[in-house]
């Protein structure tokens, strides 16, 4: 059993710092949901080269 199965998280952040806690927290069981701006998503994807 993982520890934070059956555990909702919703991910409003940008960046990485809160999207590397929500994998952490998915590793662990959690469902996460990832929720961006439908214009432009989230803007770490838009540094990457």
């Amino acid at each position: 059993m993982q520890p934070l199965g059956g555990t909702k998280v919703l991910e409003f952040s940008t960046m990485i710092t809160a999207s590397l806690a929500a994998m952490m927290m998915g590793e662990q069981g959690a469902s996460v949901i990832k929720v961006e701006p439908v214009e432009l998503g989230d803007p770490i994807n838009q540094t990457a080269g």
